[in-house]
């Protein structure tokens, strides 16, 4: 199972939080996921910018079990 965190802003742009020590591989991967999911380009947002942009915007869960995706409020 994977998941992750996601916002969508104003202007609707797709938003998710920055992941941290992760190697490019891990990265390439992650940014794959995501764009089978939303098929367009993904931002990804630092810890302090995450924090500020998480009280403006409602945060919703990704999450894809055996090859289904579903958003979770």
């Amino acid at each position: 199972m994977k998941k992750t965190l996601f916002l969508k802003t104003e202007l609707g742009q797709i938003v998710v939080p920055k992941l941290e020590n992760t190697n490019w591989p891990g990265l390439w991967a992650f940014d794959s996921w995501l764009k089978k999911y939303f098929k367009t380009h993904i931002e990804k947002a630092p810890k302090e910018n995450w924090t500020r942009l998480s009280k403006r915007c409602k945060v919703k869960t990704l999450v894809e079990e055996a090859g289904v995706y579903r958003v979770e409020e």
